[in-house]
């Protein structure tokens, strides 16, 4: 990249985030899907037996990325391929050609006639500045699992010196609280937006998920740097994962953050819309006081708002002003009265819990299988600790299955379209 673009890139805040793209790690598609299976989409929430609700905080995307939630809400001009003229002005006359009357531009092409180009002036500059953050918008953390971007997004990237101030990192959390919305209820067999921040997320907080250590340090920023290259256990993190919790991944002084981190902490302590280009997330940060207002135990959260149901929205432009600035999460909390515990086991645990907590042993029928001789079988008898470990052990078979069966249809369709292409 030419340093007079680089320099507008790097003013527009988006650096820190392309530091972290292209280390060519295979995603880790079982725990992804293992973190699907407890997501619920009417709270915005992982849902864990023993620890309660936990979820991926403004805070902690923007730890992990690098890019800042909070700002001015993003514009966008969805006639925008229409009007050439303005195209042409603002990212030049290539990506005019490519478009060719369509709404969108596949962004492998639009890379293509802008790189290693030497603007010849500061006008130049700004529009491969503005092509370049239109592709990585749509190549990564706004994402939609196509290989196209919109042109819907101009307007938000027509001041070049403004780009930086808009919420781009609202809008990627929200594209990736929707698309593990989809993902959990078997809509969708992948994920969109910057999904390697869920690893992130899981290998900082849930310990078991990184049995290997980190090539950084906890002053590595953004942290996905931290865990470049690690390696882990699949068995032993779906067996275990909701039992050990780091709570402060990022450190319990908020002075000592990146200043792009420490932004975002103000919409981590409240009940926030977050507005993103395939429709808003609320964030709830009453449900994970922990996480957001760092108290010492989780509390009793009042009942989700009725726009998180797909029946409700917000009836007009002045509720979703209010709705994206926020109401304090503290406002949000049951009277201190409230038992978390109570409130835990009847609305956050799985049922099988319940039928097996007060019982000694359970009678159950076990296979003979060279995999479970620690369960002590006795006549098919086990005790319900080992009932329950062998009910979480298939859970994860469970998403083993479904992971590898997901992959085998994709590639099933792949090879078929492959044909089908060949023979017309």
């Amino acid at each position: 990249m030419h340093e007079m673009v680089k320099a507008k890139v790097q003013e527009a805040g988006f650096l820190p985030f392309l530091s972290i793209l292209g280390h060519g790690k295979k995603g880790d598609r079982p725990l992804l899907v293992a973190l699907a299976e407890r997501w619920w989409d009417t709270t915005h929430t992982f849902h864990f037996d023993e620890v309660g609700e936990m979820t991926m905080t403004p805070t902690d995307f923007s730890a992990i990325t690098g890019l800042r939630v909070g700002g001015k809400r993003l514009q966008y001009d969805f006639e925008m391929y229409k009007n050439k003229n303005k195209v042409v002005k603002l990212f030049g006359k290539p990506i005019a050609d490519l478009l060719a009357g369509e709404r969108r531009v596949p962004y492998d092409s639009l890379c293509t006639p802008y790189w290693n180009k030497h603007p010849k002036d500061d006008k130049e500059a700004d529009q491969i500045a503005r092509a370049f953050i239109l592709c990585l918008i749509g190549s990564s953390f706004l994402n939609d699992k196509s290989h196209y971007v919109s042109m819907h997004y101009a307007p938000s990237l027509e001041k070049v010196s403004d780009i930086g101030n808009y919420d781009w990192g609202g809008a990627a959390l929200a594209c990736l609280y929707r698309s593990m919305d989809s993902c959990s209820r078997g809509r969708s067999a992948s994920m969109g937006g910057y999904w390697r921040a869920w690893e992130v997320w899981a290998c900082e907080y849930l310990k078991p998920f990184a049995l290997s250590s980190p090539s950084g340090s906890v002053n590595t920023w953004p942290r996905t740097l931290r865990w470049v290259g690690i390696k882990s256990s699949l068995l032993n993190r779906l067996l275990y994962y909701h039992k050990h919790v780091n709570w402060n991944p990022w450190g319990t002084n908020d002075s000592e953050l990146p200043e792009e981190v420490k932004k975002t902490v103000p919409a981590t302590r409240k009940r926030i819309l977050l507005e993103g280009p395939a429709g808003s997330a609320w964030f709830l940060g009453e449900r994970v006081t922990m996480q957001s207002l760092g108290t010492p135990s989780p509390q009793v959260p009042k009942i989700p708002p009725r726009t998180m149901l797909a029946d409700y929205k917000l009836s007009n432009e002045s509720e979703v002003e209010e709705a994206v600035n926020g109401y304090p999460a503290s406002e949000w909390v049951a009277p201190r009265s409230s038992d978390y515990a109570d409130y835990r086991d009847e609305y956050i645990r799985y049922r099988h819990y319940d039928d097996l907590r007060d019982a000694h042993e359970i009678h159950i029928i076990l296979p003979n299988s060279k995999m479970i001789p620690e369960l002590h079988r006795n006549h098919n008898i086990v005790t319900a600790e080992a009932a329950t470990e062998l009910l979480e052990l298939n859970a994860g078979l469970n998403a083993v299955l479904f992971s590898t069966a997901l992959e085998a249809s994709t590639e099933i369709r792949r090879l078929r379209e492959e044909i089908v292409s060949h023979f017309s």
